[in-house]
Protein backbone atom coordinates (compact mmCIF):
# COMPACT_ATOMS: atom_id res chain seq x y z
CA UNK A 1 0.00 0.00 0.00
CA UNK A 2 1.07 3.50 -0.66
CA UNK A 3 -0.10 6.91 -0.22
CA UNK A 4 0.31 10.56 -1.10
CA UNK A 5 0.90 12.84 1.63
CA UNK A 6 0.52 16.63 1.89
CA UNK A 7 3.13 18.69 3.81
CA UNK A 8 2.49 22.02 5.17
CA UNK A 9 5.37 23.20 2.78
CA UNK A 10 5.87 26.27 0.06
CA UNK A 11 5.82 22.79 -2.50
CA UNK A 12 3.22 22.20 -5.37
CA UNK A 13 3.13 18.67 -5.12
CA UNK A 14 2.40 15.64 -2.62
CA UNK A 15 5.12 13.19 -1.52
CA UNK A 16 4.58 9.15 -2.19
CA UNK A 17 5.39 6.84 0.91
CA UNK A 18 4.71 2.79 1.30
CA UNK A 19 2.79 1.91 4.26
CA UNK A 20 4.07 -0.62 6.46
CA UNK A 21 2.03 -3.60 6.66
CA UNK A 22 1.07 -2.42 10.50
CA UNK A 23 -0.80 0.70 9.50
CA UNK A 24 -2.70 -1.82 6.47
CA UNK A 25 -5.99 -1.52 8.82
CA UNK A 26 -5.86 1.98 10.33
CA UNK A 27 -4.59 3.84 6.98
CA UNK A 28 -7.34 6.23 6.00
CA UNK A 29 -7.60 9.41 3.73
CA UNK A 30 -7.61 12.28 5.93
CA UNK A 31 -5.38 11.00 8.47
CA UNK A 32 -2.48 12.76 10.07
CA UNK A 33 0.60 10.89 9.25
CA UNK A 34 4.40 11.27 10.51
CA UNK A 35 6.53 10.78 7.37
CA UNK A 36 10.40 11.32 7.10
CA UNK A 37 11.67 14.00 4.39
CA UNK A 38 15.41 14.95 3.72
CA UNK A 39 16.94 14.56 7.42
CA UNK A 40 14.08 15.64 9.31
CA UNK A 41 10.24 14.23 10.25
CA UNK A 42 6.86 15.98 9.02
CA UNK A 43 3.19 16.07 9.90
CA UNK A 44 1.75 15.58 6.19
CA UNK A 45 -2.39 14.44 5.73
CA UNK A 46 -2.95 11.36 3.95
CA UNK A 47 -5.30 12.72 0.62
CA UNK A 48 -4.85 9.19 -1.61
CA UNK A 49 -4.41 5.59 -1.17
CA UNK A 50 -2.93 3.26 -3.86
CA UNK A 51 -2.61 -0.31 -3.80
CA UNK A 52 -0.38 0.44 -7.25
CA UNK A 53 1.40 3.32 -6.86
CA UNK A 54 2.38 3.39 -11.07
CA UNK A 55 -1.73 3.31 -11.89
CA UNK A 56 -2.27 6.15 -9.37
CA UNK A 57 0.60 8.35 -11.46
CA UNK A 58 3.03 7.63 -7.98
CA UNK A 59 6.25 7.24 -9.99
CA UNK A 60 9.27 7.03 -8.36
CA UNK A 61 12.17 4.45 -6.92
CA UNK A 62 13.70 3.93 -3.56
CA UNK A 63 9.81 4.62 -1.25
CA UNK A 64 10.30 5.50 2.31
CA UNK A 65 7.95 4.46 4.90
CA UNK A 66 5.19 6.67 6.46
CA UNK A 67 6.85 6.45 10.67
CA UNK A 68 3.57 6.63 12.65
CA UNK A 69 -0.31 7.83 12.13
CA UNK A 70 -1.60 9.96 14.53
CA UNK A 71 -4.84 9.51 16.41
CA UNK A 72 -6.08 6.76 13.73
CA UNK A 73 -9.90 7.88 14.48
CA UNK A 74 -9.89 11.73 13.92
CA UNK A 75 -10.24 11.89 9.99
CA UNK A 76 -10.63 14.79 8.21
CA UNK A 77 -13.99 14.47 6.36
CA UNK A 78 -14.13 14.87 2.27
CA UNK A 79 -15.65 18.08 2.20
CA UNK A 80 -12.54 19.66 4.40
CA UNK A 81 -10.38 17.98 1.61
CA UNK A 82 -12.08 19.59 -1.18
CA UNK A 83 -12.16 23.27 0.64
CA UNK A 84 -8.65 22.87 1.11
CA UNK A 85 -7.92 21.96 -1.97
CA UNK A 86 -9.71 24.58 -3.31
CA UNK A 87 -8.28 27.58 -1.05
CA UNK A 88 -4.89 26.20 -2.23
CA UNK A 89 -5.61 26.59 -5.98
CA UNK A 90 -7.15 30.34 -4.99
CA UNK A 91 -5.10 31.82 -2.87
CA UNK A 92 -2.16 30.67 -3.73
CA UNK A 93 -0.30 28.35 -1.57
CA UNK A 94 0.23 24.75 -1.33
CA UNK A 95 -2.43 21.82 -0.41
CA UNK A 96 -0.38 21.00 2.85
CA UNK A 97 -0.33 24.46 3.40
CA UNK A 98 -4.28 25.15 3.58
CA UNK A 99 -4.60 21.79 5.54
CA UNK A 100 -2.42 23.00 7.82
CA UNK A 101 -5.76 24.95 8.49
CA UNK A 102 -7.84 21.97 9.11
CA UNK A 103 -5.99 19.69 11.24
CA UNK A 104 -5.26 21.82 13.71
CA UNK A 105 -3.75 21.03 16.25
CA UNK A 106 -2.24 18.01 15.44
CA UNK A 107 -0.08 20.24 12.81
CA UNK A 108 1.52 22.34 15.05
CA UNK A 109 0.86 20.47 18.05
CA UNK A 110 3.97 18.63 20.19
CA UNK A 111 4.68 14.87 19.42
CA UNK A 112 3.13 13.63 22.55
CA UNK A 113 -0.54 13.81 21.55
CA UNK A 114 -3.23 14.75 24.38
CA UNK A 115 -5.69 12.50 26.18
CA UNK A 116 -9.28 14.70 26.27
CA UNK A 117 -10.72 14.64 29.40
CA UNK A 118 -14.78 15.28 29.45
CA UNK A 119 -15.95 18.82 28.48
CA UNK A 120 -17.99 20.75 30.64
CA UNK A 121 -20.47 23.27 29.09
CA UNK A 122 -22.87 26.08 30.40
CA UNK A 123 -26.29 24.53 30.60
CA UNK A 124 -29.37 26.09 29.13
CA UNK A 125 -30.81 28.84 30.92
CA UNK A 126 -33.46 29.87 28.91
CA UNK A 127 -36.95 29.13 28.25
CA UNK A 128 -37.06 29.89 24.55
CA UNK A 129 -39.46 33.08 25.52
CA UNK A 130 -38.52 36.34 23.53
CA UNK A 131 -38.65 39.75 25.60
CA UNK A 132 -40.47 41.32 22.36
CA UNK A 133 -42.74 40.22 19.82
CA UNK A 134 -40.79 39.39 16.44
CA UNK A 135 -41.67 41.93 13.81
CA UNK A 136 -43.00 41.09 10.46
CA UNK A 137 -39.99 41.88 8.50
CA UNK A 138 -37.97 39.15 11.13
CA UNK A 139 -40.88 36.69 10.61
CA UNK A 140 -40.40 37.22 6.80
CA UNK A 141 -36.64 36.64 6.59
CA UNK A 142 -36.93 33.59 9.10
CA UNK A 143 -39.35 31.58 7.28
CA UNK A 144 -37.46 32.24 4.11
CA UNK A 145 -34.19 31.03 5.65
CA UNK A 146 -36.74 27.99 7.62
CA UNK A 147 -37.95 26.86 4.18
CA UNK A 148 -34.23 26.54 2.05
CA UNK A 149 -33.28 24.81 5.14
CA UNK A 150 -35.99 22.60 5.07
CA UNK A 151 -36.07 21.83 1.54
CA UNK A 152 -32.22 21.20 1.40
CA UNK A 153 -31.34 23.71 -0.73
CA UNK A 154 -28.30 25.19 -1.40
CA UNK A 155 -28.73 28.88 -1.43
CA UNK A 156 -26.76 32.13 0.32
CA UNK A 157 -28.81 34.79 1.74
CA UNK A 158 -27.85 38.33 2.40
CA UNK A 159 -29.45 39.76 5.59
CA UNK A 160 -29.49 43.43 4.89
CA UNK A 161 -30.62 44.75 8.40
CA UNK A 162 -30.35 48.51 10.44
CA UNK A 163 -28.30 47.99 14.02
CA UNK A 164 -30.74 46.70 16.66
CA UNK A 165 -33.14 44.79 13.69
CA UNK A 166 -33.02 41.58 15.33
CA UNK A 167 -30.05 39.84 12.91
CA UNK A 168 -29.67 38.01 15.22
CA UNK A 169 -33.14 36.39 16.37
CA UNK A 170 -32.84 35.08 12.59
CA UNK A 171 -29.37 33.29 13.08
CA UNK A 172 -31.07 31.86 15.91
CA UNK A 173 -34.01 30.18 14.30
CA UNK A 174 -32.10 29.65 10.97
CA UNK A 175 -29.85 27.32 13.60
CA UNK A 176 -32.82 25.84 15.47
CA UNK A 177 -34.37 24.89 12.14
CA UNK A 178 -30.65 23.13 10.99
CA UNK A 179 -30.10 20.78 14.42
CA UNK A 180 -34.03 19.78 13.50
CA UNK A 181 -32.78 18.55 10.19
CA UNK A 182 -30.21 16.64 11.85
CA UNK A 183 -27.09 18.64 10.87
CA UNK A 184 -24.94 21.32 12.52
CA UNK A 185 -24.63 24.97 12.34
CA UNK A 186 -21.56 27.48 12.03
CA UNK A 187 -21.37 30.85 13.62
CA UNK A 188 -18.76 33.14 12.60
CA UNK A 189 -18.01 37.34 14.15
CA UNK A 190 -15.12 38.71 13.00
CA UNK A 191 -13.21 39.28 16.36
CA UNK A 192 -12.26 37.01 18.64
CA UNK A 193 -13.81 39.71 21.22
CA UNK A 194 -17.13 39.10 20.24
CA UNK A 195 -17.71 36.05 20.97
CA UNK A 196 -18.30 35.99 24.62
CA UNK A 197 -21.42 37.65 24.46
CA UNK A 198 -22.59 35.71 21.53
CA UNK A 199 -21.50 32.55 23.03
CA UNK A 200 -23.56 33.59 25.56
CA UNK A 201 -26.42 34.63 23.42
CA UNK A 202 -26.38 30.92 21.61
CA UNK A 203 -25.55 29.14 25.20
CA UNK A 204 -28.60 30.32 26.43
CA UNK A 205 -30.85 29.24 24.05
CA UNK A 206 -29.21 25.96 22.69
CA UNK A 207 -27.06 24.88 26.39
CA UNK A 208 -24.50 22.16 26.57
CA UNK A 209 -24.35 21.55 22.27
CA UNK A 210 -22.27 24.83 21.66
CA UNK A 211 -18.32 24.74 20.92
CA UNK A 212 -16.50 27.81 20.70
CA UNK A 213 -13.36 27.87 18.38
CA UNK A 214 -10.60 30.70 17.74
CA UNK A 215 -6.88 31.24 17.91
CA UNK A 216 -6.88 31.97 21.77
CA UNK A 217 -8.88 28.56 22.73
CA UNK A 218 -6.11 26.62 24.01
CA UNK A 219 -4.77 23.16 22.27
CA UNK A 220 -6.02 20.70 25.32
CA UNK A 221 -9.75 22.53 25.04
CA UNK A 222 -9.59 21.97 21.04
CA UNK A 223 -8.27 18.23 21.82
CA UNK A 224 -12.03 18.19 24.21
CA UNK A 225 -13.47 19.94 21.76
CA UNK A 226 -12.71 18.38 18.13
CA UNK A 227 -14.02 14.82 20.96
CA UNK A 228 -17.03 16.26 21.64
CA UNK A 229 -17.92 17.21 18.06
CA UNK A 230 -16.98 13.43 17.16
CA UNK A 231 -19.29 12.25 19.49
CA UNK A 232 -22.29 14.51 18.55
CA UNK A 233 -22.11 16.38 21.96
CA UNK A 234 -21.62 19.54 19.69
CA UNK A 235 -23.58 20.62 17.21
CA UNK A 236 -23.18 24.41 16.68
CA UNK A 237 -19.93 25.77 16.52
CA UNK A 238 -19.44 29.88 16.81
CA UNK A 239 -15.84 31.40 16.63
CA UNK A 240 -13.82 33.59 14.37
CA UNK A 241 -12.47 32.86 10.67
CA UNK A 242 -10.53 29.47 12.07
CA UNK A 243 -13.61 27.76 12.87
CA UNK A 244 -14.64 27.13 8.46
CA UNK A 245 -12.04 24.20 9.20
CA UNK A 246 -13.06 22.29 12.35
CA UNK A 247 -14.18 18.62 10.98
CA UNK A 248 -17.89 19.13 11.49
CA UNK A 249 -19.45 15.75 10.09
CA UNK A 250 -22.27 17.24 8.82
CA UNK A 251 -22.64 21.21 8.29
CA UNK A 252 -25.68 22.68 6.76
CA UNK A 253 -25.49 25.99 7.82
CA UNK A 254 -22.75 29.19 7.84
CA UNK A 255 -23.33 32.47 9.76
CA UNK A 256 -21.38 35.22 9.12
CA UNK A 257 -22.20 38.42 11.09
CA UNK A 258 -20.71 41.58 10.20
CA UNK A 259 -19.94 40.17 6.30
CA UNK A 260 -18.29 42.93 5.76
CA UNK A 261 -15.87 43.13 7.83
CA UNK A 262 -12.47 43.50 6.89
CA UNK A 263 -11.28 41.20 9.60
CA UNK A 264 -12.70 38.11 7.87
CA UNK A 265 -9.41 38.51 5.10
CA UNK A 266 -6.51 36.23 6.86
CA UNK A 267 -3.74 38.17 6.72
CA UNK A 268 -0.77 35.63 6.64
CA UNK A 269 -0.74 32.99 4.50
CA UNK A 270 -2.72 31.08 3.07
CA UNK A 271 -4.48 34.21 2.65
CA UNK A 272 -7.94 33.31 2.37
CA UNK A 273 -11.11 35.36 3.20
CA UNK A 274 -13.73 33.69 5.37
CA UNK A 275 -16.37 35.11 3.37
CA UNK A 276 -15.81 33.53 0.20
CA UNK A 277 -14.08 30.43 2.08
CA UNK A 278 -17.62 29.83 3.85
CA UNK A 279 -19.77 30.07 -0.23
CA UNK A 280 -17.38 27.74 -1.24
CA UNK A 281 -18.05 24.92 1.88
CA UNK A 282 -21.84 25.69 1.77
CA UNK A 283 -21.68 25.44 -2.89
CA UNK A 284 -19.29 21.45 -1.62
CA UNK A 285 -21.99 20.50 1.22
CA UNK A 286 -25.67 21.76 -0.47
CA UNK A 287 -26.02 24.27 2.85
CA UNK A 288 -27.75 27.57 3.52
CA UNK A 289 -25.03 30.40 3.69
CA UNK A 290 -26.72 33.87 5.86
CA UNK A 291 -24.69 36.46 4.70
CA UNK A 292 -25.58 39.78 7.59
CA UNK A 293 -24.48 43.03 7.96
CA UNK A 294 -26.29 46.17 8.49
CA UNK A 295 -23.64 47.99 5.83
CA UNK A 296 -23.07 45.12 3.55
CA UNK A 297 -19.41 44.93 1.72
CA UNK A 298 -19.85 46.20 -1.93
CA UNK A 299 -19.04 42.45 -3.45
CA UNK A 300 -22.18 40.97 -1.58
CA UNK A 301 -24.26 44.10 -2.66
CA UNK A 302 -22.93 44.20 -6.03
CA UNK A 303 -23.90 39.88 -6.17
CA UNK A 304 -27.19 40.05 -4.34
CA UNK A 305 -28.35 43.02 -7.25
CA UNK A 306 -26.88 40.09 -9.88
CA UNK A 307 -29.42 37.49 -8.36
CA UNK A 308 -26.41 35.44 -7.04
CA UNK A 309 -27.42 36.28 -3.37
CA UNK A 310 -31.02 36.44 -2.06
CA UNK A 311 -31.53 39.51 -0.14
CA UNK A 312 -33.72 39.79 3.19
CA UNK A 313 -34.38 43.37 4.33
CA UNK A 314 -35.36 44.46 8.15
CA UNK A 315 -35.68 48.11 8.12
CA UNK A 316 -36.76 49.06 11.34
CA UNK A 317 -35.60 48.36 14.81
CA UNK A 318 -37.33 46.13 17.07
CA UNK A 319 -39.62 46.73 19.78
CA UNK A 320 -39.76 50.34 18.82
CA UNK A 321 -36.04 51.23 19.41
CA UNK A 322 -35.48 54.43 18.10
CA UNK A 323 -32.51 55.78 16.22
CA UNK A 324 -29.91 57.73 17.68
CA UNK A 325 -30.23 61.43 16.63
CA UNK A 326 -27.48 63.05 14.31
CA UNK A 327 -26.27 66.11 14.14
CA UNK A 328 -24.07 67.87 11.06
CA UNK A 329 -22.41 70.88 12.59
CA UNK A 330 -19.78 72.80 9.97
CA UNK A 331 -16.43 73.46 11.21
CA UNK A 332 -16.18 77.21 10.07
CA UNK A 333 -18.56 78.11 12.87
CA UNK A 334 -15.51 77.34 15.06
CA UNK A 335 -12.62 79.44 13.04
CA UNK A 336 -12.61 82.76 14.78
CA UNK A 337 -11.90 81.22 17.79
CA UNK A 338 -9.19 79.05 16.47
CA UNK A 339 -10.30 75.97 18.20
CA UNK A 340 -11.57 72.72 16.49
CA UNK A 341 -14.50 72.21 18.65
CA UNK A 342 -17.57 74.05 17.89
CA UNK A 343 -19.91 75.69 20.78
CA UNK A 344 -22.54 72.51 19.88
CA UNK A 345 -19.84 70.47 20.60
CA UNK A 346 -18.28 72.40 23.71
CA UNK A 347 -21.96 72.89 25.13
CA UNK A 348 -22.65 68.45 24.60
CA UNK A 349 -19.16 67.28 26.09
CA UNK A 350 -20.24 70.15 29.25
CA UNK A 351 -23.74 68.32 29.30
CA UNK A 352 -22.55 64.81 29.46
CA UNK A 353 -19.85 64.92 31.97
CA UNK A 354 -22.66 66.60 34.01
CA UNK A 355 -24.71 64.01 33.84
CA UNK A 356 -21.21 62.03 35.16
CA UNK A 357 -21.96 60.31 31.34
CA UNK A 358 -18.50 59.22 28.92
CA UNK A 359 -17.22 61.15 25.53
CA UNK A 360 -15.80 59.44 22.56
CA UNK A 361 -14.22 61.72 20.29
CA UNK A 362 -13.60 60.17 17.17
CA UNK A 363 -10.92 61.93 14.59
CA UNK A 364 -10.46 60.52 11.19
CA UNK A 365 -6.86 60.74 10.79
CA UNK A 366 -3.85 60.95 12.53
CA UNK A 367 -0.46 63.67 10.94
CA UNK A 368 -0.58 67.25 10.20
CA UNK A 369 -3.17 69.75 8.77
CA UNK A 370 -4.18 69.30 5.15
CA UNK A 371 -4.57 72.65 4.46
CA UNK A 372 -4.49 76.21 5.65
CA UNK A 373 -7.25 78.12 7.85
CA UNK A 374 -7.28 81.74 8.49
CA UNK A 375 -8.42 82.03 12.06
CA UNK A 376 -9.89 85.22 11.65
CA UNK A 377 -11.96 84.75 9.15
CA UNK A 378 -12.28 81.41 7.89
CA UNK A 379 -10.65 81.51 4.98
CA UNK A 380 -9.29 78.22 3.25
CA UNK A 381 -6.38 79.05 1.33
CA UNK A 382 -6.68 76.48 -2.41
CA UNK A 383 -4.03 75.92 -5.06
CA UNK A 384 -5.19 78.63 -7.96
CA UNK A 385 -4.65 75.50 -10.36
CA UNK A 386 -6.55 72.52 -8.58
CA UNK A 387 -8.55 73.64 -6.10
Amino acid sequence: MWVEVALPLPMFRLLTYRVPERFWEIARVGQTAIVPIQNRSLKGVIVQLSSDPKSEGMQGKGWKEIQNILNPESVLPSHLLQLTRWVSERYACSWGESLALASLPLYKGKRRLLVPKPTEFVKSESDGTLPYTLSEEQVAAIQTVGQSIQNGEQKTFLLHGVTSSGKTEVYLHAIAETLRKGKQALYLVPEISLCPPFLEILRKRFGNQVGLWHSQVTLKEKEQLLSAIREGRVRILMGARSALFVPLPNPGLFILDEEHDHSYKQQEKPRYHARETALKLGEIVGGVVLLGSATPSVESFYRAERGEFQVLELKSRVASRSFPQLSIVGAGTSAKKATPFSEELIQAITQALFRREQVILALNRRGFSTFLTCVSCGFVWKCRLCQ
